[in-house]
């Protein structure tokens, strides 16, 4: 059976369950509109408390009135998906009778209704259990915290041969990839998508006054991303200065820039290749290309290199000194092996904290002169300059930034040239 569609029906269950209550909560309604107008993928950005999990657990209440529908709700863990299931439960239980309308197995968080419709609790943190579904309906809770490889990988494809809705529900996490879907959500010209954005202020059950308080014992980069809702820099940011509106340009003339190279190799892990081009005079920096994919070897690596060449070759060919090291299928170092292929690279031993801050003061130095930027052409670099983090788990030391394995490897190429090409300069940064 296929989801329907029905108003009417959804009303009469949020009357029974007290759902609406006695004020408007209008970006509530709003995503409602979005639903039943047949609307596929309905992203929705609210702010801390704003009313996401609630809304959720009646849609997953209304779902299970339908007969053999396949429906998950997932998130990054399985306690952080347990919020809308906290909300769904109980409204169940206001329509249904538990035991003979439905049952719920706790032993793999799932609800049966006796006219063969399930809802199951799912976890990201195991991508192998969502594999081998047709789902009709799916719930991503706190959708800007999982990565983009699980959205991609596993959960779009459930959504295939049945044509599925999904509800992202989420606060923002930087401009990620639930930022790209976010703006297709706003694109005329993607009828599937619909986009929603709401701040914690925007729930009328909320005690409003605490907001003051709140206000002023928030960092203001946490209180705009937690409770505005709000795509800005990373709160845990390694680069908190990169700015889209000062650091990322348009592709322009590089006629007498010198071009080099910077390469942080990996198999398993994606592979990260940047070409920047440094004007001697100025003494800028422009990141204009990059390649990054997975499962490249080292005969890759150099038809990429081959294949961008500049006419006047590369003025500096660089990498981590772990390129040194023995690895992949060939038994022989980065290093050797391309040097027996006339790509003789560099590098330069600096330490993580030290190769961040001569970053940082590329992007910002002290005397607020910015002498490194990124054109448009590298989307990816963009997202990992904002995304580069510190980890955020209490007690953890934040002196070097997290190996999330997507923003991590761009941004480690980048330090491995700036380290090579501002040798012997002091690392200075905007918080020197």
């Amino acid at each position: 059976m296929a989801l329907v569609l029905e108003r009417r029906i959804f009303d009469a269950l949020a009357e029974v369950t007290g759902f609406y209550g006695d004020e408007e909560h209008t970006p509530q309604r709003e995503f409602l509109d979005a639903f039943f107008d047949g609307k596929r993928f309905c992203v929705n950005v609210w702010g801390r408390r704003a009313g996401k999990s609630l809304l959720m657990g009646q849609i997953g209440a209304y779902c299970a009135l339908q007969s053999e529908l396949k429906i998950w709700i997932v998130s990054k863990t399985y306690s952080l998906a347990g919020k809308v299931w906290a909300f769904l439960l109980p409204a169940l239980r206001k329509v249904m009778l538990e035991g003979r309308d439905f049952k719920v197995r706790t032993s793999d968080a799932t609800i049966e209704t006796k006219w063969g419709t399930t809802i199951m609790l799912k976890s990201a943190d195991h991508p192998d259990s969502l594999i081998g579904e047709g789902l009709d309906v799916l719930i991503i809770d706190e959708a800007a915290t999982m990565k983009e490889r699980i959205w991609l990988q596993y959960l779009e494809p459930t959504l295939l041969d049945k044509r599925g809705k999904c509800i992202f529900i989420t606060t923002p996490r930087g401009h990620n990839w639930l930022f790209n879907l976010f703006e297709l959500g706003k694109d005329d010209n993607e009828p599937d998508y619909w986009s929603s954005h709401a701040t914690s202020m925007d729930n009328p059950y909320l005690p409003q006054d605490d907001f003051a308080r709140i206000k002023r014992t928030t960092d203001p980069l946490v209180w705009r991303q937690e409770y505005l809702a709000e795509f800005v820099a990373f709160a845990h940011q390694v680069y908190s200065t990169f700015e889209r509106e000062k650091h990322v340009i348009k592709p322009r003339n590089l006629e007498g820039w010198s071009v080099s190279v910077a390469v942080d190799p990996g198999l398993a892990n994606p592979t990260a290749i940047m070409w920047i081009a440094h004007n001697r005079t100025t003494g800028e920096d422009i990141v204009f290309r990059e390649y990054i994919a997975s499962g490249m070897l080292f005969p890759d690596v150099l038809r990429v290199l081959n294949e961008f060449k500049p006419e006047g070759g590369y003025d500096g060919l660089i990498c981590d000194v772990a390129g040194k090291a023995r690895g992949q299928e060939t038994g022989r170092s980065f290093f050797g092996w391309m040097n027996d292929h006339d790509m003789s690279f560099n590098a330069r031993k600096v330490g993580i904290v030290d190769g961040v801050n001569r970053v940082r003061g590329r992007l910002l130095n002290v005397e607020g002169d910015i002498r490194m930027y990124v054109t448009e052409d590298c989307p990816k670099t963009i997202q990992a300059f904002e995304g580069y983090h510190y980890p955020e788990r209490e007690g953890e030391q934040k002196e070097e930034p997290e190996k999330d394995g997507v923003h991590d490897h761009p941004m480690d190429a980048l330090r491995y040239y700036t380290a090579w090409r501002y040798a012997g300069q002091e690392a200075r940064s905007w918080s020197a």
